[in-house]
């Protein structure tokens, strides 16, 4: 006997949801041996990134905005769920230069960033935050910025290695030989040598990825490395003036 046959309407109106920007992101420290090991271990099928140099690294550097109060450094060590800081982000000496606002929720996080000239950013580090760019993201963080009565509040440089699976969204990054200077600095001055912020040669170890993190590479990254540790650069920098 026949059995009728089921029949399954499909529904074509479903969607997948639209990327936010956000990415997670987990952080550790890493002593010299851990820095080691697991560099070679991403080195071993990861793909280093294009922009570095010779040596496998580059010179990021960053200007910082706070409020008078230092609002956004006080929300990090708060704990607060929403937050975001902002940064005037060039690498190396090539005078290109960006206005980035990072937003977090959580141990999520996006960038959103726009150029600016070196005009531009020698005048937001001088305090003019009612200047016009011209970009819209630029335009709309420099506002953003005016609002909160942001100004420079740290310079921090280090050097950066980078390894990515492009195919699975993951970015991993080494920062190494982090120092900062604490006082007003704009883009001609020749400063001093940055304060080291991490005293015990320790490398700072980022893993941002979209989704979920594969569980091998969850594995590999707990057998090297014993403990995640929510270090910030920015906070880690301004902890021993501010308390």
């Amino acid at each position: 006997m026949l059995r009728p046959v089921r029949r399954f309407a499909i529904d074509n109106s479903y969607r997948y949801p639209e990327d936010d920007g956000f990415r997670h992101e987990v952080k550790f420290t890493l002593t010299a041996y851990e820095y080691l090991k697991f560099r070679d271990f991403c080195a071993g099928f990861m793909d280093p990134d294009k922009n570095a140099g010779d040596g496998g690294a580059y010179i990021v550097k960053s200007f910082y905005f706070d409020t008078l109060y230092y609002d956004d450094y006080r929300e990090k060590q708060d704990g607060i769920y929403a937050r975001q800081k902002y940064r005037i982000r060039t690498y190396g000496d090539t005078g290109y230069y960006r206005l980035e606002k990072k937003v977090k929720r959580g141990s999520r996080n996006k960038k959103i960033s726009g150029e600016l000239s070196a005009e531009e950013a020698d005048l937001l580090l001088k305090g003019f935050t009612d200047i016009k760019t011209g970009s819209e993201n630029t335009d709309s963080i420099i506002s953003e910025m005016h609002l909160k009565g942001c100004r420079s509040s740290v310079y921090i440089e280090y050097l950066r290695q980078v390894y990515t699976i492009k195919e699975l969204d993951i970015r991993i990054t080494f920062d190494k030989e982090v120092g900062a200077l604490y006082g007003n600095y704009y883009l001609n001055d020749t400063m001093p040598a940055p304060v080291p912020v991490f005293y015990n040669d320790e490398t700072i170890l980022e893993i941002k990825y979209k989704d979920a993190l594969p569980q091998w590479l969850q594995r590999a990254v707990y057998r090297i490395i014993p403990s995640e540790y929510s270090v910030s650069k920015y906070a880690e920098s301004l902890k021993y003036i501010l308390g």
